[in-house]
Formats: C-alpha cells, structure tokens, sequence
C-alpha cells in the first residue's frame, strides 16, 4: 500500500509505503538500510529502530510483519519523520 502527499505550494512530495515483510529491524538494517551507501541515523521509538537516512528526509522501519517507508521530496524533519512514523 502506498499513500502519496503532495503540496498544494511548491513542489513538496512524498510517498508512505506498506509492504509485508519477515524482517526484523537488524535485517532492514543490513539488507537496505545499509545498502543505500547513504548516512543514516536509528532512532528508538515506541519499541521500533526508524532509521532515517538521505539527508535526514526519508524514513524506515519495520513493525509488526511490516515495511514502513517514508520517502521522497518532502522537507520533513528527523522529528516530524518519527512522529508520523509513531502514529501508522
């Protein structure tokens, strides 16, 4: 499942994405998090690792038996990436 939010304003954009998954918040951390070549944070939250990385604009983590992606154009903060991420 993929919600996408655009900006009425300019051209702000990003993408929540839900995919069914058996990893566990090492494996995406190896599996993608780290294949990316890009610096990324981890931050604890609400029992889950979000790893946040490009920049700080972009998100992810696994909850559940579930992908969580936050990705795109968007300008969020490292703060709003992990409120929105404790909210889904």
């Amino acid at each position: 499942i993929t919600v996408s939010f655009h900006s009425n304003s300019d051209q702000r954009s990003f993408n929540v994405t839900q995919k069914v998954s058996d990893w566990n918040s090492e494996t995406l951390k190896t599996s993608y998090v780290a294949a990316t070549n890009e610096p990324y944070q981890a931050q604890q939250e609400n029992g889950k690792t979000i790893y946040i990385y490009k920049d700080g604009s972009n998100a992810t983590w696994v909850d559940g038996g579930v992908w969580y992606q936050i990705e795109g154009q968007s300008n969020l903060s490292s703060d709003q990436l992990i409120k929105i991420a404790n909210s889904l």
